[in-house]
């Protein structure tokens, strides 16, 4: 269904001028991301931001106004396996299993014509790895996220997990 979520305002903290049609951890992101997100690392050979807790929000700018059906494509990686939900504008768009120690590329169909998309990753488990595997980082950790992409449907589809 079309999201009901017509707001073309964004949060103080997010400026107009720093969003794109999509993020890239190292590249882009400073600007396009509000609540949730740890300090950039790399992890293997690609910059991505662990999210704090539950949940993590992020500023894509809409680049079709039209009411097409557009996908949603992100880079996810989890030390633990994980469940993770995905939302555009407060809508899930979609859910998928996160396996450990692997990068996932994962899409989502959605459709929304809003100025302004608030992606929202949330991840159903947290952990602390000092905890969990005994090392010296004692950070609250959710899933890491690489990139938040919007393509449209002439672009090869990524299978979901």
């Amino acid at each position: 269904p079309m999201s009901v979520y017509t707001n073309t305002s964004l949060p103080e903290e997010i400026k107009e001028g720093n969003i794109k049609n999509y993020i890239k951890m190292g590249e882009n992101e400073v600007g396009a991301l509000t609540f949730g997100w740890h300090d950039l690392e790399k992890i293997g050979d690609r910059y991505a931001r662990f999210i704090i807790g539950y949940y993590a929000n992020a500023y894509l700018k809409n680049d079709s106004l039209e009411e097409k059906e557009r996908r949603l494509r992100l880079e996810i990686f989890s030390y633990i396996p994980n469940r993770v939900s995905v939302f555009v504008n407060d809508n899930r768009v979609g859910m998928f299993e996160c396996l450990p120690n692997q990068l996932q590329e994962v899409e989502f169909k959605f459709k929304d014509n809003a100025k302004f998309l608030k992606i929202t990753v949330c991840p159903e488990r947290i952990f602390k790895p000092s905890v969990e595997f005994g090392s010296n980082d004692d950070r609250t950790l959710g899933v890491a996220v690489s990139k938040i992409e919007i393509v449209d449907n002439k672009q090869p589809l990524i299978r979901t997990h």
